[in-house]
C-alpha cells in the first residue's frame, strides 16, 4: 500500500509549491530504494510480480522467461523500450507511488537510472564544444481536466514527474501520442496535450539527466526518437495555451 495515496490514484503530475514535503519524502524513498539494490533478491521478486499480473497470458508468460534468462543491467533501454510489460508495470506504481511494488522494482530502476546517467555524461562530451547549447523535445499525452488545470494554475512554478518520462525529438510524433485531432472534445474526460520542453544549462553534468534512445532502443530503426528523463525529473512551467 502506498504511503502517499491510500487509494492507489495515478497521479503524473507533482505540484512542488504546495505538496514540496510529499516531494522530498518520495525523492528520499526512491534513493533509499537504488541504495538497497542489492538486498534480497530483486530481480526473482519482479519477475514473481510480473507473472502474477499475466497469469492467464501465455504470450506474456514466454516474454517473461526470455527476460528471466536474458536481462542484463546494460539493457535497461532495450527492455524499457520494447513492446512488453516491463515499462507499463513500472510506471504505473511510480505513478500512484505504491512504496511497495517500487522496492521490488529497485534493481531494474537502479540500472535505468544509472544508463539514463551514462548516455547524459556521453551526450555532454559529444557536444562539449557547443556553447549555450539547447535542445527542445516534444511529448504528447491526454491529460484530464484536474491535471490540466494543475498545470494552468502553475505558470512559472515547478512540477515534478512522478515516473520515467518519454518525450521526443520530432514534434510530429509527439502530436499522435497526444491524439491532437480529439483535441478540446467537450464529451471527452481527457484532453489532448503537446508539452514543448526546452532543455537549457546542459554544460553541468550534475543536472538531472536524460537519455536520447536511438542507438538503444530495441527497435533502433524507427521513427519515434525517443527521448527519457529520469524518475522525479522537475519542469518549469513557462506557459500553457
Amino acid at each position: 500500500m502506498s504511503v502517499f495515496h491510500l487509494a492507489e490514484r495515478e497521479n503524473t503530475l507533482q505540484q512542488l509549491t504546495n505538496e514540496n514535503a510529499t516531494f522530498i519524502w518520495y525523492h528520499l524513498i526512491l534513493i533509499v530504494v537504488r541504495l538497497m539494490t542489492n538486498y534480497g533478491n530483486s530481480k526473482d521478486k519482479v519477475i514473481a510480480e510480473f507473472r502474477v499480473s499475466y497469469y492467464h497470458d501465455a504470450a506474456k508468460q514466454m516474454k517473461i522467461n526470455y527476460f528471466e534468462q536474458n536481462y542484463s543491467p546494460m539493457r535497461a533501454f532495450w527492455w524499457y523500450t520494447r513492446d512488453s510489460f516491463v515499462c507499463r508495470l513500472l510506471n504505473k506504481p511510480l505513478r500512484t507511488q505504491n512504496t511497495e511494488i517500487i522496492f521490488k522494482f529497485r534493481f531494474f530502476i537502479n540500472d535505468l537510472c544509472n544508463q539514463i546517467k551514462q548516455s547524459y555524461h556521453q551526450y555532454l562530451d559529444t557536444h562539449s564544444s557547443i556553447m549555450d547549447h539547447q535542445l527542445t523535445v516534444y511529448r504528447g499525452k491526454r491529460l484530464s481536466i484536474t491535471e490540466l488545470d494543475l498545470l494552468k494554475n502553475n505558470i512559472n512554478e515547478l512540477i515534478s514527474m512522478n515516473s520515467f518520462l518519454s518525450a521526443t525529438l520530432n514534434q510530429n510524433v509527439a502530436i499522435l501520442f497526444a491524439d491532437a485531432i480529439d483535441q478540446w472534445n467537450e464529451s471527452s474526460r481527457l484532453q489532448s496535450v503537446l508539452f514543448t520542453v526546452d532543455i537549457n544549462n546542459m554544460s553541468n553534468k550534475e543536472m538531472t539527466p536524460f537519455a536520447i534512445l536511438k542507438s538503444y532502443s530495441c527497435s533502433p530503426d524507427n521513427n519515434e526518437e525517443e527521448v527519457l528523463f529520469t524518475i522525479s525529473t522537475i519542469f518549469k512551467v513557462h506557459l500553457v495555451e
